[in-house]
């Protein structure tokens, strides 16, 4: 996957299963790009385990840094949003963020 990846992009891992990847000076939809070529990258891959040939796919959330946004950490919560999104419609999909979260339910 490291092919797809630019040498000003940062990769993490956030928590579990989840990792994120910022994109610098990369536009709504040069991102979904990106994020679509690496859900079929993955989607493609195989892993052989145990004398068992493994395929796996990924969910992916993507958002973008709003003028408004006081910390990294709006984006990536709205990021996280558009990845339970993506779970939730069937699972190996991209789901762009929508600009603002949803209000709880009080």
């Amino acid at each position: 996957f490291s092919t797809l990846l630019r040498q000003v992009d940062l990769v993490g891992r956030i928590g579990g299963e989840e990792f994120a990847i910022i994109l610098t000076a990369t536009d709504e939809s040069r991102a979904l790009h990106f994020a679509e070529r690496l859900r079929h990258r993955a989607s493609a891959s195989t892993v052989a385990h145990e004398g068992a040939t493994l395929r796996f796919t990924v969910s992916i959330g993507v958002a973008r840094l709003l003028p408004d946004d006081e910390r990294a950490e709006d984006a990536l919560a709205r990021a996280d949003h558009g990845l339970y999104r993506a779970k939730q419609n069937g699972r190996n999909r991209v789901e762009m963020a929508e600009t603002a979260l949803p209000c709880p339910s009080s």
